[in-house]
């Protein structure tokens, strides 16, 4: 880990393109740095190792007890940096549930207010109603006005779809 792998995205493209080899180098007394050579320009990237990092298989009990030592030493510093997430993470939940409920008693106001009279919806309706798309201006098909006449339509539409019926059957289609 470093700031100039983080941005440059190294872990983004290793993960999305496959990783590469890079030459490293380490000072045996420290388990928890190694340095690479920056690819462009001089002198080398010094990258953190985290506890996630695998050692090699000649590493030495001394070693691997150093670096569990640095580990133990880094743990206080990883339990504040938990806590505090958890606190941020509860700070954020209780703003978000005041806002919910600020947000619900304006919903129940705005729905306990008087509702309106049967002119004023209707108004309101021919308002809206007033302010039709082109695509529903354009539909020239008739509008039936009672259930009569929809009913006198429907039976017409029978009518017609029984006589093209019979007039095929005499005709032995």
């Amino acid at each position: 880990m470093s700031q100039e792998a983080k941005e440059a995205q190294w872990t983004a493209i290793a993960r999305n393109a496959g990783g590469w080899d890079i030459d490293v180098h380490y000072y045996p007394g420290s388990l928890g740095r190694i340095w690479t050579p920056r690819p462009q320009g001089s002198g080398a990237h010094e990258l953190t190792l985290s506890d996630q990092s695998r050692g090699t298989a000649d590493l030495s009990l001394e070693e691997w007890l150093d670096s569990e030592a640095l580990r133990l030493l880094r743990e206080p510093q990883q339990r504040h940096d938990r806590k505090m997430l958890a606190v941020d993470i509860r700070r954020r939940m209780n703003q978000l549930t005041k806002t919910a409920e600020r947000l619900t008693l304006e919903a129940i106001d705005r729905a306990s207010r008087p509702k309106p009279t049967m002119r004023e919806a209707r108004a309101r309706e021919v308002k809206e109603q007033s302010a039709v798309h082109r695509s529903e201006a354009a539909d020239t098909s008739p509008v039936l006005r009672s259930a009569d006449d929809v009913m006198e339509s429907h039976n017409d539409m029978l009518a017609d779809l029984l006589t093209a019926y019979n007039q095929r059957d005499r005709n032995g289609d």
